[in-house]
């Protein structure tokens, strides 16, 4: 980021708050003129056209800082933040159906509770009984197809979501809907669509392979593998692709396997320090369960990131279950470990390295079913 872009920024934003909301757009502009690939020039500016009412501009800010951050593998938080302000862009047209889709991609591409509250209240509007005839869901997919094969990606999905509004083509709008997030890397979205098939149809080649790509993809290579498998025993016929798949995960597991030592590759909290109790105390009032949140870790330690640091401490003796906010101002991951004794074993090493430990009955969390995968696991857009 240049320092002249920055300092632009800057400008625009003192005239954002003063609201002066034409001189902000102008130093934006220049900001995004010196520097193109910086995603929060195009967030503000769609902040601007919100304040300003001009909400078919904002969506297609948003739209351009969404393409950006992919693109520069921007920050997640910055990509959700562009999706939910398109989708608050489109709430605020009255079109629901849009701004749940823009809020659901937002959610699943950073958890922001917040977010998910809006997907609740706009689901019971939208997914009331109104489908579409068969012949209109086949305009759709033809539709998205088309926009598929031409790289409008946006404009596919719109048409996929279209189509899965009719129940006899439910199945096959979800699979391209999937193929589409794939293609643009929102790869909980489209494991999401998969899960549904899956629960909803059962297993197909097709689905399996799609998944296997997906799990490859987000760093699941176990169970990249397994699905790959699945894949290829439904579709023995095809099969190079599935064996280059199955080729470069099992030599994802095996580098995977090499890992730094713990007192290397965790970064003690508390520097020259002792916790204040002693783990053994702090027992006595912490009764062990199988399930233990982790807080006070650095921001930027994404899902794989988390499940390396456990790795590196039980082997494969814990699950991720969570990784994000895991209450107001409290960053952090939630874990399910095999027993109370690993789960001991796993909470004193991060404890002893300063980091903050709670141990929780997995009856206290409650979560809602449609924000879990197939697997029970919940999907995160770290």
């Amino acid at each position: 980021m240049s320092e002249a872009a920055i300092a632009d920024k800057d400008l625009g934003n003192a005239a954002y708050k003063s609201k002066d909301f034409a001189t902000a757009l102008a130093h934006y502009d220049k900001a995004i003129e010196l520097d193109p690939t910086n995603i929060t020039f195009y967030n503000n500016k769609a902040a601007v056209y919100f304040e300003e009412k001009k909400f078919e501009e904002c969506v297609q800010a948003c739209e351009k800082a969404v393409e950006i951050g992919r693109e520069t593998r921007a920050d997640y938080k910055l990509i959700a933040k562009a999706m939910s302000r398109a989708g608050n862009a489109f709430q605020k047209q009255g079109d629901v159906e849009k701004a749940l889709h823009w809020f659901q991609r937002s959610f699943f591409m950073h958890m922001d509770f917040d977010i998910r509250k809006k997907i609740d209240e706009l689901s019971d509007e939208i997914f009331e009984p109104s489908g579409i005839s068969f012949n209109e869901s086949l305009k759709f997919l033809e539709e998205g197809k088309e926009h598929f094969q031409n790289k409008h990606y946006e404009e596919a999905l719109n048409s996929f979501t279209k189509a899965a509004k009719c129940s006899f083509q439910l199945r096959e709008a979800l699979r391209l809907r999937a193929s589409v997030y794939i293609q643009i890397k929102e790869h909980q979205a489209a494991q999401e669509d998969l899960d549904q098939i899956h629960q909803t149809f059962g297993g197909s080649g097709e689905m399996f392979w799609l998944k296997a790509r997906v799990l490859f993809n987000i760093d699941e290579y176990e169970r990249s593998i397994h699905a790959a498998n699945l894949a290829h025993d439904l579709t023995p016929d095809e099969e190079s692709e599935k064996e280059q798949l199955l080729i470069d995960a099992r030599e994802k597991i095996n580098s995977l396997h090499v890992l730094p030592p713990i007192t290397t590759s965790l970064l003690p909290v508390l520097q020259n320090q002792y916790p204040l109790v002693h783990f053994d105390t702090f027992l006595l009032s912490n009764p062990v369960q199988i399930r233990v949140t982790v807080t006070k870790i650095p921001e930027n330690w994404n899902r794989l990131v988390c499940e390396k640091q456990l790795r590196a401490i039980c082997g494969e003796n814990g699950r991720l279950f969570y990784v994000g906010m895991v209450e107001a101002g409290k960053f952090g991951f939630i874990s399910d470990f095999r027993t109370k004794r690993i789960s001991k074993t796993a909470a004193k090493n991060f404890y002893d390295l300063g980091y903050t430990v709670e141990f929780q009955n997995k009856e206290e969390i409650q979560v809602d079913p449609r924000f879990l995968c197939e697997c029970g696991i919940v999907i995160t857009g770290k």
